[in-house]
């Protein structure tokens, strides 16, 4: 189900990926539990789809429970839980809500995926920031902790 959802929503067909990932998070609920990494993964993967939808506050909805799952299961260094928090802080920017994003964006810096933080000067979900002093601050820490882990 993950698959095939993803593939959807990889191909401009997000729609229809959600009932999928809704119905994987049920049978991931029931079968496996809160806690399991798969429940998780598709809980994630429902908040990325619903923000990808454009319905923003319930796809923000969805990642706030991701991270607190997250946050409890994995613990609040884990990459998983960075990446989270960095998809917050871009619904944060689309949303106008500068400080929250700025907040999202430096705890996740420290922990999320390395890929995640080459890209982030190009990330469009980011463009609202840009022009906040605070911006450059987010570039710099992004930028020593790339070179960090290059050496």
């Amino acid at each position: 189900m993950d698959i095939l959802a993803g593939t959807l929503v990889r191909s401009g067909h997000a729609a229809e990926s959600e009932p999928i990932y809704r119905q994987e998070l049920a049978v991931a609920e029931r079968v496996r539990g809160v806690d399991d990494v798969s429940t998780i993964n598709a809980l994630s993967n429902l908040g990325a789809t619903l923000i990808v939808l454009g319905r923003l506050s319930e796809g923000e909805d969805v990642l706030r429970r991701t991270l607190a799952v997250e946050t409890r299961v994995y613990g609040p260094h884990e990459v998983e839980t960075g990446r989270t928090l960095y998809n917050l802080a871009c619904v944060a920017a689309h949303q106008g809500k500068r400080d929250e994003a700025f907040s999202f964006l430096n705890q996740a810096i420290p922990i999320v995926y390395v890929r995640t933080l080459l890209g982030i000067e190009k990330d469009t979900d980011l463009d609202s920031l840009h022009s906040d002093p605070r911006w450059n601050t987010v570039i710099a820490a992004a930028r020593h902790r790339t070179a960090e882990v290059g050496n």
